[in-house]
């Protein structure tokens, strides 16, 4: 399990580099998958929305609510023999990830303040608490968020790409 919102995963596909960018094309709404931090459904059948190309892909899931955390997917295609390879990733949108970096760098220095004046303060005990509970809502908030629909996104892909599960049951790997 990693501590961040990252996810670096293999999919093996038994079709050929330009069945899956057919594929990809039919599935991917062409637009800019990183303009915007959550992606909107707009009236289409397409899950995703971004760019195509031959052997690189960069997407988002298309929803119809509003996540801030939602994955943006990165990918490259390798054939390999009769197949091929797609190595993905999945992260925050930049700005996403250091505006929460920034948050929690403000929650960090103030409960380290309070924690290191030793709760001197009347009430220090309780209020030294608030902001570590920040600091776990607010990843749990981003985990969460991130997790979902990186879970979602996983199985999607993984139709697309005709990808098969690893039979070693391999982590990160289709």
């Amino acid at each position: 399990m990693t501590l961040l919102p990252y996810e670096q995963l293999i999919y093996k596909s038994p079709l050929s580099a330009q069945e899956l960018h057919q594929k990809l094309k039919e599935a991917v709404e062409v637009g800019p998958a990183g303009s915007k931090l959550s992606v909107v459904k707009k009236k289409t059948d397409k899950p995703y929305r971004g760019e195509v190309s031959a052997i690189r892909f960069d997407i988002v899931r298309q929803i119809n609510y509003r996540n801030s955390f939602l994955p943006r997917i990165t990918g490259q295609i390798h054939p390999q023999g009769s197949g091929c390879t797609i190595k993905v990733k999945m992260q925050l949108h930049p700005f996403v990830l250091i505006f929460m970096l920034f948050w929690f760098g403000i929650l960090f220095s103030i409960g380290g303040t309070i924690m290191a004046n030793g709760f001197d303060t009347p009430g220090g005990s309780w209020q030294g608490a608030i902001p570590v509970l920040m600091l776990l809502f607010g990843y749990a908030l981003v985990m969460g968020g991130f997790k979902t629909e990186s879970r979602k996104a996983k199985k999607e892909l993984a139709t697309i790409f005709n990808a098969k599960k690893d039979p070693f049951g391999r982590k990160g790997f289709y």
